[in-house]
């Protein structure tokens, strides 16, 4: 709602007549020649709820909101929407209302003025704004249909409602998938923009992204403990209070009660464990980061060398085998020796067991490397998982072409990924060790923050300082 050009006004006081004559003809005559169907619908759920046309409505319906407010998702979003929308249009008499599903108003934001205003038509914290209570409103006819809504002067049911413009739209829990309330900007029609509808949703993005990336966060705050306890993937499912697969083995979700346990974790998380005895043999090959790589047989882990780790990593890499030969020119390039990696094979099978079969060189066991299970979740788009399981580079120290190859394809598809995200990925790949480095996810994060953010600072400075030590 902004000041308008002449002609502006004068096309928005046709429009308003318009909604007018459209209104009396409806519930005089009985058409709905010039309704927009969205109202017209409206219409007829208000008056098959008991509303009649050119009444008022029933005494407003008022709850004493108690801990609504405070346990509300919403909540710690109110200074962001307060400032893409209300913060410079306080003498416009606009008016901020946020409710929850039941059309609850559970904020109401504006000047002193405009407050007043909405207090006389019933809006007010705690009022009810369904169409069943209220008639054709933006907040209740987006409750309904859920998307956004603008309801301009008589398109409202209520006649005392017919000097007044709304939008609405509602704002989705990415947890969920479902939504869990409404933004609504109210106020004189005569305030009425082209551009409040667009602006009320772009607000709703902006929250919806901010509760992503909140999401995303302890996602990667609860995946974190869980990796350090050493839980194995296949063995547990993480799944978020929505009911969402945040890391772990789906088949879980399917099994009988009776081979799991379930464990609760913070903010209503909980982990389903997959009991000892309904385990099955698996290998993993632990080879990204600074630490020692390994390979974990069942529940036997045993350390690797950097050599055997590169040679497991190239046969993980060509599950059809390769034979001595191959295996020498890739470890050791043009001076490779067949005997020398023979002799390091013999060795490893020998801790390995049936896993390793020769002639060709290849595992006999689906082999799961944490190198590989990155790129299938980059594959699949869940790049938050990608950035909690990526500890650093795959086997730092390799000299081999095709492992050095492999390595720096793998952290920049992930970089890329990261960059092409949303916030929340932005953020916790700028707190992964891997990642605090990268100024161009660092600039990323910086802008894509809201104005107001107080990790703008920081991240600023972190980013001065390390354009001085990179030069």
């Amino acid at each position: 709602m902004v000041s308008q050009s002449s002609s502006s006004r004068r096309g928005l006081e046709e429009r308003v007549a318009g909604t007018r004559r459209a209104y009396e003809d409806a519930f005089e005559s009985d058409t709905r020649q010039g309704v927009r169907r969205l109202v017209a619908e409206s219409w007829d759920r208000t008056v098959a709820a008991g509303l009649k046309p050119g009444e008022p409505p029933p005494d407003i319906d008022i709850t004493d909101l108690g801990d609504r407010q405070e346990s509300h998702p919403l909540a710690p979003y109110l200074p962001v929407l307060r400032s893409l929308l209300i913060d410079g249009h306080e003498d416009a008499w606009r008016i901020l209302a946020v409710t929850d599903m039941d059309g609850r108003v559970l904020w109401l934001d504006g000047s002193r003025a405009g407050r007043q205003r909405a207090d006389r038509i019933g809006m007010q914290p705690g009022a009810a704004w369904t169409e069943s209570r209220v008639g054709t409103n933006a907040i209740g006819t987006a409750l309904v249909t859920g998307g956004p809504v603008e309801i301009l002067a008589a398109e409202h049911f209520i006649t005392t409602h017919h000097d007044w413009y709304c939008a609405a739209v509602p704002v989705t829990d990415p947890d969920t998938g479902r939504p869990i309330g409404i933004i609504d900007i109210s106020g004189p029609y005569r305030l009425a923009s082209i551009d409040t509808l667009p602006l009320v949703r772009t607000a709703g993005r902006t929250i919806e992204e901010m509760v992503r990336a909140e999401w995303n966060r302890r996602d990667a705050e609860v995946l974190t403990r869980l990796l350090e306890r050493g839980i194995r993937r296949e063995d547990a499912l993480l799944v978020s209070p929505g009911g969402r697969q945040v890391w772990g083995a789906s088949d879980l979700r399917e099994g009988p009660a009776s081979t799991l346990d379930i464990e609760a974790a913070d903010w209503g998380y909980h982990i389903l464990h997959r009991r000892a005895h309904h385990r099955t043999t698996h290998v993993r090959l632990r080879v990204l980061g600074p630490g020692a790589p390994t390979i974990e047989i069942g529940e036997r882990t045993i350390q690797l060398t950097p050599r055997r780790a590169e040679i497991l990593v190239l046969l993980a890499m060509h599950p059809e085998g390769m034979s001595a030969e191959q295996l020498a020119q890739e470890v050791y390039g043009d001076d490779g020796n067949a005997v020398a990696i023979r002799a390091e094979v013999f060795r490893i099978r020998k801790d390995l067991g049936g896993h390793l079969a020769s002639a060709p060189y290849r595992f006999t066991t689906k082999v799961d490397m944490d190198a590989g299970h990155i790129c299938d979740l980059l594959t699949h788009g869940r790049v938050l998982e990608a950035i909690a399981e990526y500890t650093g580079p795959m086997l730092p120290q390799a000299t081999s072409l095709a492992v050095e190859l492999a390595r720096g394809e793998l952290h920049e598809s992930l970089r890329r990924a990261v960059l092409a995200a949303g916030l929340g990925e932005l953020s916790a790949w700028c707190g992964n060790p891997a990642g605090q480095q990268d100024t161009e996810a660092l600039r990323a994060l910086i802008g894509g923050l809201p104005a107001q953010s107080a990790q703008i600072p920081l991240l600023e400075a972190r980013l001065r300082r390390l354009e001085r030590e990179l030069g």
